[in-house]
Parts: C-alpha cells; sequence; structure tokens
C-alpha cells in the first residue's frame, strides 16, 4: 500500500514529555501493578533478534477510516509527535527493559498522535468514554525485561495500540498470515472489534492492535515495526 508524506512536525508538550519517561523511568523499577490481560501468553517460537542503530524516519500511512468511535475528551488531547520524539521515547523503553526487545513504528496512521494518557483500546470500543484509574502513556506494567508495555496513538476517530510483550488468548481465531515483522512471521487476527498484527521474536509477543482504522493502516503499521537497541541514541 503506497505510503504518504512524512509527518508535519509539530512540537510536542513539554509536559507530555516529561510525563511519558517520567512513567517510563519509574514506573518500571515497581512491582506488577494490575495486567490488562490475565491469560497464559502464547506458544513461543524460535526467532532470532536483530537490532537497528536508529530508525528510518516515521511516515504516513493510507488515511484512516471513518467510525463511531468518539475521540477522548479535551483533557486526554493527544499530541503530534515528531519522528525524532518516537524514537526517543522507545529508545527510553528499550534502555528500561534491557534485554528485552522493543519494537518501535516507522510507519504511522496520517495524523497519528500520542496519547496524553493510556485509554484501554484494546478491551473498549469506546476508548474515549473510560473513567478507570489514570494511567500514563505508556502504560508499563512490571519491571525490567518483565515489562508488558501498551503505547496508545489516537488518528482522527481510530486508534491503535503498539503492544510490547503482550499476553492474549485468542480462543478459535483464526489468523491470516500477511509477511514479517523485522524477520519474524507476523499473523492479522480480527479480534475485540478490530484488527490484530502479531509476532513472536525470543519467546515474547508483540503485537499491533488498530480500532475504527483501516486494515491496511493497522498492517501497514505493524510491517514498518523494527527492533530498536537501547544504545541506538
Amino acid at each position: 500500500m503506497s505510503r504518504i508524506a512524512v509527518w508535519k512536525s509539530m512540537a510536542i508538550a513539554v509536559v507530555a514529555v516529561a510525563g511519558v519517561l517520567s512513567l517510563v523511568l519509574g514506573g518500571c523499577g515497581q512491582g506488577v501493578v494490575s495486567s490488562v490481560s490475565t491469560v497464559p501468553a502464547l506458544p513461543p517460537t524460535t526467532s532470532e533478534p536483530s537490532t537497528v542503530s536508529s530508525l528510518p524516519a516515521i511516515t504516513a500511512a493510507s488515511q484512516s477510516t471513518t467510525s463511531s468511535v468518539s475521540p477522548p475528551p479535551p483533557s486526554d488531547a493527544a499530541t503530534s509527535p515528531q519522528p525524532q520524539e518516537i524514537e526517543d521515547l522507545f529508545t527510553e523503553l528499550a534502555a528500561a527493559t534491557h534485554p528485552m526487545s522493543i519494537f518501535a513504528p516507522t510507519v504511522l496512521p496520517e495524523n497519528a498522535a500520542l496519547a496524553e494518557r493510556w485509554l484501554p483500546v484494546l478491551e473498549s470500543r469506546d476508548p474515549g468514554s473510560y473513567e478507570g484509574p489514570p494511567a500514563g502513556n505508556p502504560q508499563v506494567l512490571g519491571s525490567g525485561a518483565e515489562s508488558e508495555i501498551q503505547v496508545i496513538f489516537q488518528a482522527g476517530d481510530g486508534w491503535l495500540a503498539v503492544l510490547e510483550n503482550f499476553r492474549g488468548d485468542l480462543g478459535d481465531v483464526t489468523g491470516t498470515p500477511i509477511g514479517s515483522v523485522a524477520g519474524n512471521a507476523a499473523t492479522l487476527y480480527e479480534v475485540n472489534g478490530g484488527e490484530l498484527v502479531q509476532w513472536s521474536q525470543d519467546g515474547l509477543w508483540y503485537g499491533v492492535f488498530g480500532r475504527g482504522l483501516g486494515r491496511d493502516d493497522t498492517v501497514d503499521v505493524a510491517l514498518g515495526m523494527q527492533p530498536i537497541s537501547a544504545e541506538s541514541r
């Protein structure tokens, strides 16, 4: 699918950046707070790990489709990041969870922006209506190489969750092979009212979940994910 213009640079709010990095560096040193999903991990694969010294410039996937999913209220306004800020964020995650592999996006849907706080994109058809306990974005559960991480983006009326070391039970859902992510076989599933692309590396599961986005947007983001090294800064 064709990719369109590189993001227009927009300044990310200093408070939002400070909040994100504070959560990553502070939250990773604590015990498990809660679990987004409590089902056992899926069987691991034996794919070999790979890293990149730096990420390519982030580009935009195709225009997201419109859906009935509501955007977050004004207090949860998203901020449009620059490519370097995205790389810095995922590099901080890689440093905090070393030696666990962390995958970072090189492609995002047009107008995608980091959500100011974590929202239950996987579980809720209307994440913006969430009224539960506030949590920072990224959400980091656990610590170090045992961390489970969700990074939430909003793109128009749609949502995107980047999942690092997640656990999920897909039951009898049949997936569709769509290619590979950094040499790891990737499979597309229609689950929870959205699209999930997942792959495995080093016995851990990773994924990209799209809600209210075009199927191709979610697939483009997933296939563009690359492992990032904590030493790439």
